[in-house]
């Protein structure tokens, strides 16, 4: 099992240096109000309950890599430690307001993908790239503005990886997500994008395995998302497992081909919907 961590671990949607609320902290039932102390007290159980292989010139760092042969490379994301405040997420630049992965994870990433030669690179992202509320917000917790314009905020620093993949011929890499509540294949576009200077490439999202299913969620158009499928949305706000709402992803490569098939699953491990790709080159 390979694991990274997200807001739950901490509180809901939290960033590096928050005050909780006093009403929060009330209606949650914390006593603790600073969310360094709590992240710390997080990160230590993260480690407890899922031990790893720790880096020796940074013990607390949580995105790494993991290959498996000429197949893959897995690349581990954090998307809580190195980001800005939440925030209207508009900046013109990035910088102390407008950041998600942070200057020094992104440069890994990029870095790790150009020197990758394995034949697929699956980055596991906590977050994922399009997802969007129906209305404006005052603070985004995720990539996307919901502006379907050019990349602002955040978006700049998806927009610069996602140019860096292309520049640097990096083929075959696929994007993986969580955090909300439904399952999805979304394939981005650049010739429908807001945003051009980056390859075709495909995002799936699952889980989480045992909560809620989430609603419909409108995909900012900046990075050009075409929803190929997502999972139903119950007609109950919150239904028991039994009612059937409880999806999984699963993906396999052929060690014959080096195809990619990814599938969509319910709890009886029925196939409810696959998606094969080919690698380029």
């Amino acid at each position: 099992m390979m694991a990274t961590w997200d807001d739950h671990e901490v509180a809901g949607n939290w960033w590096p240096g928050q005050m909780l609320k006093s009403r929060f902290m009330q209606r949650a039932g914390y006593s603790e109000n600073s969310i360094d102390v709590l992240a710390r007290r997080g990160r230590q159980a993260f480690f407890d309950y899922t031990p790893m292989r720790r880096d020796t010139a940074d013990p607390d760092r949580i995105y790494r890599k993991i290959s498996y042969g000429p197949l893959v490379d897995i690349f581990l994301l954090d998307a809580r430690s190195y980001r800005s405040p939440n925030n209207s997420n508009r900046q013109n630049a990035l910088g102390a307001a407008a950041a998600l992965l942070g200057p020094v994870q992104t440069e890994w990433l990029k870095k790790s993908l150009a020197e990758s030669r394995a034949v697929w690179k699956i980055v596991g992202n906590p977050l994922p790239i399009a997802h969007a509320r129906r209305k404006e917000r005052a603070r985004y917790d995720k990539y996307a503005n919901g502006d379907n314009g050019l990349p602002l905020g955040r978006e700049i620093e998806m927009a610069n990886i996602l140019s860096h993949i292309k520049n640097h011929h990096i083929r075959n890499v696929v994007w993986l997500a969580a955090d909300v509540h439904y399952s999805a294949a979304t394939f981005f576009d650049p010739g429908r994008a807001a945003f051009q200077d980056f390859n075709p490439f495909w995002e799936f999202t699952a889980g989480p395995f045992h909560t809620k299913p989430g609603r419909q969620r409108n995909l900012d158009q900046t990075f050009g998302p075409q929803r190929r499928f997502r999972t139903p949305v119950s007609k109950d706000v919150n239904p028991p497992p039994s009612a059937g709402h409880q999806y999984f992803g699963h993906a396999r490569i052929d060690a014959k081909t080096g195809g990619l098939t990814v599938t969509f699953r319910d709890r009886s491990n029925r196939v409810l919907h696959s998606q094969s790709i080919a690698p380029d080159g």
